[in-house]
């Protein structure tokens, strides 16, 4: 509590040197650049929240790191619809039930069984006969009758299509009704949501050119003026495969373009997508979010990052100690993602008037990194506005500044990477040891802690979700992590600790001071760690960005995630923001 009093009262001091019109926590508009419009708030609402639900595989199918158990894991490999309801149909027939509807579910849950399945759908031949016939050549089935086999495969098939009914829907009220649901990443990966929460808005599957790599996505539309039409009903739409939706956005739409967090997915946005949705609703405006998934995040395609840039590209560590990017910051990963989102825009622009329609490109760690690089583009004559939230990369580059503590956690991801060959293969070990590494990893000396796990740094303590949160995130890793995804996330992670928003190679100059697309740039004082200090550096860098227009707000007891601790306060500043005010006042929901 003193270091946090202490923190607020240093950087009011600094502000108050430095600005004039500092006003206790308040600061009315001077100038229209960011550096002039600055405020830090002392306190705010605690905004409500409510815990989304995770569905847990029991014991005798997971292991403790929701791993499948190996014969589901073998039938998901397979890719074979017919292969897995008949594996279905015969426990169910033997009275494991349980069993039985595992096999079924794995027969549409990964995206390449699921693709399998419409085809054979579309031949008419997911049917009792078909699966019956197959049971018969079991010798363990010999002594049951047609009837008793034509049950079994009927509820086989049955859970089946509606397990695929439901899950286009984040907001079908037959969801709960199912329970778990198998599903395993590692041998094919789902194309959507299974046991972690859906976003209730229409989702929507698209292919992105990126310099001439293709990557299939997912996204969603959230419009303020349409309300997410009741999914249809699974069971009435009994053996019939859910229809694809075809994108539509509103002549009035007002878009927000979402990018989230590193190994995030489209439904982080979803809290202030909500918010938004209450803004317009009382102003009668259609504030629109659009979310997508990014490149080897959430339900979008596992790249092999090699096939874009080998790990040698960055940099290597050095003989004794460190790394050595020979200062270049070279992140041809980190590149590709905002080349990703600027190829996003050009390829829905034909089809929706995209780029007429967006408002302001936002997001925060990872997506505050990108929106920050985006905003000194010049190509992006759309990009009028930018919202920017606990950015990644804005402390000092890791391998840059000789501290050989930095450079040595730029090596160890450089190795977790692939830099090191041995990791480039999937051991059994790898999967717990990736979960273990990114959730359990705090450096702490005796009772000291030096720095929490990633999670811990994530969302602040007190917040009422905060547990809930970790759940979701753990449950999310484990749905859809892969081989591709593991050295994706070491791969993109060292590049995000080597660039830095600071000083470029060979200069003195931060590059946040040539930003000039207008922003607002938000951070929280509990987002202060240790090595990275994402609050007190983008604090520092608002201080001096005197050439962007926009402004600045700091908020006390606020975390990483600004969009899901405080939705609501976010969802007002960025009103007024993007409406022009001309009066910056601290606002409470």
């Amino acid at each position: 509590m003193l270091r946090g009093l202490l923190k607020w009262a240093s950087a009011a001091v600094l502000l108050t040197l430095l600005n004039p019109h500092i006003a206790g926590a308040e600061l009315l508009v001077t100038t229209n650049s960011l550096a002039g419009n600055v405020r830090i708030l002392a306190s705010q609402i605690q905004e409500s929240c409510t815990p989304e639900p995770v569905y847990r595989a029991p014991l005798t199918f997971a292991d403790a790191e929701g791993r499948l158990a190996p014969e589901l894991r073998k039938a998901a490999s397979a890719a074979d619809p017919l292969g897995s309801l008949t594996k279905a149909a015969k426990r169910i027939a033997l009275g494991d039930f349980m069993h039985g509807l595992a096999f079924a579910d794995l027969s549409v849950t990964g995206r390449k069984s699921y693709g399998r399945f419409k085809v054979l759908h579309q031949t008419g031949v997911l049917n009792e006969g078909t699966i019956v016939a197959l049971l018969r050549a079991d010798p363990d089935l010999a002594a049951f009758s047609q009837a008793a086999l034509t049950t079994a495969a009927g509820r086989a098939i049955d859970r089946a299509y509606r397990v695929a009914n439901v899950l286009p829907y984040g907001h079908s009220p037959e969801r709960a009704d199912l329970g778990w649901i198998a599903v395993s990443g590692e041998d094919d990966s789902p194309y959507r949501p299974v046991n972690v929460p859906s976003a209730e808005f229409p989702q929507y599957d698209l292919r992105v050119n990126v310099g001439g790599h293709p990557v299939r996505t997912r996204f969603m539309i959230a419009e303020t003026s349409k309300d997410p039409e009741a999914a249809p009903s699974a069971l009435r739409a009994g053996r019939s495969l859910p229809e694809t939706l075809v994108p539509q956005l509103s002549p009035d739409a007002k878009v927000l373009l979402y990018v989230h967090g590193m190994d995030s997915r489209l439904e982080e946005a979803a809290d202030l997508a909500r918010a938004m949705r209450e803004v317009g609703k009382k102003t009668g405006e259609n504030w629109t979010v659009i979310s997508m998934d990014l490149p080897s995040s959430g339900y979008a395609q596992k790249i092999d990052y090699r096939k874009i840039s080998p790990i040698t590209d960055i940099g290597e560590p050095r003989k004794v100690l460190g790394f050595n990017d020979h200062r270049r910051q070279n992140v041809p990963i980190l590149d590709f993602v905002e080349n990703f989102v600027v190829s996003f825009v050009d390829t829905l622009d034909p089809l929706l008037g995209l780029k007429d329609r967006i408002q302001a490109v936002i997001g925060g760690s990872l997506g505050g990194n990108v929106t920050f690089r985006m905003g000194r583009r010049k190509d992006l004559p759309w990009l009028k506005n930018l919202v920017t939230w606990s950015p990644a990369s804005i402390w000092d580059g890791f391998a840059d500044h000789g501290d050989p503590i930095k450079e040595t956690a730029v090596a160890m991801g450089w190795r977790r990477a692939g830099g090191k060959p041995a990791n480039l293969e999937e051991t059994p070990d790898q999967r717990a040891t990736f979960l273990k590494d990114v959730f359990a990893e705090a450096i702490q000396v005796g009772p000291i802690m030096i720095l929490p796990s990633q999670p811990d740094q994530w969302w602040r303590p007190s917040w009422p979700c905060s547990q809930n949160a970790h759940d979701v995130a753990r449950a999310e890793r484990w749905e859809i992590y892969n081989r591709n995804f593991r050295l994706w996330h070491w791969r993109l992670g060292t590049e995000q600790l080597i660039y830095t928003q600071q000083d470029p190679p060979g200069s003195k100059v931060p590059r946040y001071l040539e930003n000039r697309t207008r922003m607002l740039l938000l951070s929280g004082a509990v987002d202060d760690y240790n090595f990275t200090h994402i609050y007190s550096k983008t604090l520092k860098a608002a201080l001096q960005m005197t050439a962007t227009p926009g402004r600045a707000i700091f908020l006390q007891d606020t975390g990483h995630s600004i969009h899901n601790e405080r939705p609501r306060f976010l969802a007002g500043e960025i009103t007024r923001f993007l409406n022009g005010d001309p009066q910056v006042l601290a606002s409470a929901p």
